[in-house]
């Protein structure tokens, strides 16, 4: 199945931490702009959502993997689902064609969350390491975050980099 990452699952090296997963190349979601207000399940920062607009100027770039059904349902626990995001199945675009991926959605959501340096980075990473767009790039960039203070939490969360 495919699976579109276009939060912190876009770095590979966090991803590939979590499950295995192939990647398949760049896609993209248009009517949808990429937010951090999902309520983040275990510290209750914001994490990324793919937000409706229905605006054809809008649009989220991403990672489209493919991964095994056993994959997607550890993937499921991990991003919580039910819990803050809902599975669904889109319409991306890769390559000139549309393919129908499974992305999360949230489904709690608060606009005044600010995500952690460490997960901003994760996303920033992914971002960079696939060639996304210099001002895609520089959007995510831009978005506030907090550093967390739970600095053994932050060292686990970037030690994939090292």
């Amino acid at each position: 199945m495919y699976y579109f990452a276009y939060g912190s699952n876009m770095s590979t090296p966090r991803l590939t931490k979590r499950i295995k997963a192939t990647k398949i190349g760049i896609g993209k979601l248009t009517g949808y702009q990429l937010r951090f207000h999902k309520i983040g399940k275990n510290d209750g920062t914001g994490k990324c959502d793919s937000y409706f607009t229905d605006n054809h100027h809008d649009y989220i770039l991403g990672v489209v993997y493919e991964i095994a059904e056993q994959d997607k349902k550890e993937l499921d626990r991990i991003e919580g689902l039910g819990n803050g995001y809902l599975s669904k199945e889109l319409a991306i675009e890769t390559d000139g064609s549309l393919l129908q991926a499974m992305a999360y959605v949230a489904t709690d959501i608060d606009e005044t969350l600010r995500p952690y340096d460490w997960y901003k980075i994760h996303v920033l990473y992914g971002a960079k390491e696939n060639h996304l767009e210099a001002s895609y790039i520089d959007m995510i960039d831009h978005v506030s975050a907090s550093r967390d203070t739970d600095t053994a939490r932050r060292d686990k969360e970037l030690e994939i980099y090292e």
